[in-house]
């Protein structure tokens, strides 16, 4: 039980950061430093909280790309 609310917090911490580090690729548009320094700061948050779940997943035992590719397929 604990294991699946964890791991549903995982996924949705995933879609989240996987949303930001799309955002960072803004800064190669951006028009002003400043706007290109957001995007990049969004993307490297993005990247962190990546390494963040990946790191939870592993001291928890979770694999997490496989409830990715099950939720994908709807396995």
């Amino acid at each position: 039980m604990v294991s699946q609310i964890i791991t549903a917090l995982l996924v949705a911490a995933l879609d989240t950061a996987w949303s930001m580090c799309r955002a960072g690729q803004k800064a190669a548009l951006a028009q002003s430093d400043i706007v290109a320094r957001f995007w990049l700061g969004v993307g490297n948050t993005g990247e962190a909280l990546e390494a963040i779940v990946d790191r939870v997943s592993a001291w928890c035992g979770i694999d997490i790309s496989a409830s990715m590719i099950d939720r994908v397929y709807g396995l």
